[in-house]
């Protein structure tokens, strides 16, 4: 019997291939941070450098908890402090950032909570940007709710409801939003979250692009393998029964020695001493058809998972040689 093709009139239209949604990047910043600010480019470059979409969220720093007050500072701290700023502005000059060192120990509060406000109101990229550079030329106090509102006003949004916003709902969730960052583990900025990973720093870019650069090469495979299962009718338990039989064979291959002569084993040294890299890491010897079926890699109708995805080890941590002139055994 012939399955429909997902084209047929027959076939609902919510069995047609959705758009799957953008993978989300977390980013948590702080305008009286020098880190956040020097990183805020390249970070946001990264939304024009991938399909991402980048969920900005606040996380107002409680500078007397991890350096001490002015006052109680030891001269360890002191001279974490100076490095900082000297480094930070070191950055912001390459970068041509204007970078004026702080008048005070700044609560910030008032500018998480406008960061809420411009969400809401549509206006944060204008918002976002204005409030880190006025900020570090000294042309904005952020602690000032008069300064604030005037802000706002200046950028198109409303002084007046900011205010109430800020006197109101907005204080309240601009500090529930710290509380569940903290219970996230996030304990500075910039910090980021992708596929449940914390980056902290703009050092730390380069691995979030490699993380971002793996699930959108894994998305795309399950762009492609969700539109065969719709095209042929397959369903989520055929691909867990299919999968599961994959993983069986590819244990017992493994187990009999079949692939011995078409891998080049690479020794990686260890903590315990070199280990010889020379068999498929990703074949699942104690595959189970329930654990094969967990975490799908994107939101599709029938998403392939970790168990039953095509498995690819990342190009550059090693390269095997196949053998291209003897036929595998499977």
């Amino acid at each position: 019997m012939n399955k429909p093709h997902p084209s047929d009139p027959s076939v609902p239209a919510s069995a047609s291939l959705p758009a799957a949604a953008p993978p989300s990047l977390i980013v948590y910043t702080d305008y009286k941070s020098p880190y956040a600010f020097v990183a805020d480019a390249a970070i946001r470059a990264i939304a024009l450098q991938y399909p991402v979409h980048l969920d900005w969220r606040p996380y107002t720093l409680r500078i007397e908890e991890f350096m001490g007050t002015v006052e109680a500072r030891t001269v360890h701290n002191w001279r974490k402090v100076r490095y900082g700023y000297m480094d930070a502005r070191r950055m912001a000059n390459r970068q041509g950032l204007i970078m004026k060192g702080p008048r005070r120990i700044y609560n910030a509060e008032l500018s998480s909570t406008g960061m809420l406000f411009a969400q809401d109101h549509g206006f944060f990229e204008a918002y976002h940007v204005s409030t880190f550079e006025r900020f570090w030329r000294h042309d904005l106090d952020i602690d000032s709710l008069d300064e604030m509102s005037r802000h706002i006003d200046g950028l198109g949004g409303s002084g007046a409801d900011f205010v109430r916003f800020a006197q109101g709902e907005g204080g309240a969730r601009e500090r529930r939003l710290v509380g569940e960052a903290e219970a996230l583990g996030v304990f500075g900025v910039p910090m980021m979250i992708f596929d449940d990973q914390l980056y902290w720093g703009g050092d730390r870019l380069a691995m979030v692009r490699e993380a971002i650069e793996q699930t959108l090469s894994a998305a795309g495979e399950a762009l492609r393998q969700d539109a065969l299962a719709r095209e042929f009718g397959i369903t989520r338990e055929e691909q867990d029964a299919f999968a599961l039989e994959s993983h069986r064979r590819a244990s017992a291959a493994i187990k009999a020695g079949y692939f011995k002569d078409q891998i080049v084993p690479v020794e990686v040294k260890s903590k315990k001493g070199p280990v010889s890299f020379d068999t498929d890491e990703h074949t699942r010897h104690d595959a189970k058809p329930q654990p094969l079926s967990q975490r799908p890699v994107c939101q599709l109708r029938i998403p392939p998972t970790r168990g039953t995805g095509n498995q690819r080890h990342h190009p550059g941590r090693h390269r095997a040689l196949e053998d291209i002139e003897k036929p595998t055994h499977i």
